[in-house]
């Protein structure tokens, strides 16, 4: 059984520290092309995940340090990339910008909703400036890759900032197993598409275990809080702080 969300959240963050972000609350899956069962499928997923959609974003902290969070539910229809996966990620990285704050990222999903059918795939490269405008602002994007990253998820947000890949996840790419051997006709090794299988192939620089994940988020965040820029007011104020 794959962790939920909210799993994650209790995982990651600092307890009682998140707060859903009220301009993507009202964000939510709707069937504008008459999918059939598309909107029932919706109202009954809500019942069992408690979420408006696959994506939920939100303040929260890390070990004290405060960032932005977007979160992925593998069990509201796949984690499957849509409309409002794109705009919440897209109103989440302007409240990063505005707040200058990191952005954590939960990448999770078999790739885009076809229930939405190409409106879905547009929201793709949305996400994509979103995060390169976080990170023109001189700010970390860190996202963690859960099982499964494919499709529209992968050649999304799951491809972006610094990649945290879970360690023994499986599924972590494009096309799934099942699709590649069908269409090559040949049998994958038993390993392939998990978190060893890429690091042997030179996929993966970072792997991170359920028991370090919060340690090794705040490291790259107190890394990054090192290095960046700042004005001469707010070295003196770092400097202080620091002694």
């Amino acid at each position: 059984m794959r962790p939920s969300i909210w799993d994650y959240m209790e995982l990651i963050l600092d307890p009682q520290s998140f707060k859903e972000h009220k301009v993507t609350r009202r964000v939510v899956d709707k069937d504008i092309l008459g999918f059939p069962g598309y909107s029932q499928k919706i109202e009954e997923t809500r019942a069992i995940t408690g979420l408006m959609s696959a994506m939920i974003t939100g303040q929260a902290r890390i070990k004290g340090n405060p960032v932005v969070f977007c979160g992925v539910d593998f069990g509201f229809l796949g984690g499957s990339f849509c409309m409002s996966t794109g705009e919440k990620i897209w109103r989440a990285s302007e409240i990063a910008i505005k707040k200058q704050l990191p952005m954590i990222l939960i990448a999770s999903g078999g790739g885009a909703r076809m229930h939405e059918g190409c409106s879905s795939m547009v929201a793709i490269p949305k996400a994509h400036l979103a995060i390169t405008l976080v990170e023109r602002s001189h700010l970390p994007v860190i996202t963690i890759i859960t099982d499964p990253t494919l499709g529209g998820v992968a050649i999304g947000y799951g491809s972006r900032g610094i990649r945290l890949f879970e360690l023994n996840a499986g599924n972590i790419g494009f096309s799934g197993k099942r699709v590649i051997e069908q269409y090559t006709g040949q049998q994958t090794s038993p390993d392939f598409q998990r978190t060893d299988w890429l690091k042997k192939h030179g996929h993966v620089e970072r792997v991170t275990a359920p028991e370090n994940i919060r340690d090794d988020i705040t490291e790259l965040i107190e890394i990054w809080d090192q290095r960046r820029p700042r004005s001469p007011l707010q070295k003196i104020i770092h400097s202080h702080r620091d002694h």
